[in-house]
């Protein structure tokens, strides 16, 4: 997990004040958020959204997770719904009642950014070495 460092430091917010570097929050798939002084690891999968669906259903909540990740379009009770799918690799003790609660005005920026940054590095495509049966790559 990356070290904190103050605001002044990264120049990124958060919702406790403490922020990980820019490079930190871009590398792999896992992104990292602390809020009330506690550390999470976001990331987005197909089966962490999954399971993230089937939970939310069992609590009356229907919601396409995959739709609902346009940040542009999204209020504070679909913003719990995605974090709490984020949520499920890593922290699927989190209820989403707990994820729901977890969104205030202090912490709604620092979420957003990190989930954003979850997605990104989700969709990424993943560079990878050419295995010996494969075709050399066109030029």
């Amino acid at each position: 997990m990356a070290a904190k460092k103050s605001a002044k430091d990264s120049g990124s917010p958060t919702a406790v004040g403490t922020l990980t570097s820019q490079k930190t929050r871009t590398e792999g798939p896992d992104v990292p958020l602390e809020i009330d002084g506690k550390q999470y690891v976001l990331r987005f999968t197909i089966e962490g959204l999954g399971r993230a669906k089937r939970k939310l259903r069992e609590e009356g909540v229907r919601i396409n997770l995959l739709l609902s990740l346009n940040v542009q379009d999204m209020d504070a009770d679909t913003l719990g719904a995605v974090l709490f799918g984020a949520l499920q690799e890593y922290h699927s003790e989190v209820s989403y009642a707990a994820a729901r609660r977890m969104v205030r005005f202090d912490t709604y920026g620092a979420i957003i950014l990190a989930l954003c940054d979850a997605y990104q590095a989700a969709t990424r495509s993943q560079e990878t070495e050419p295995s010996e049966g494969d075709p050399p790559a066109e030029g």
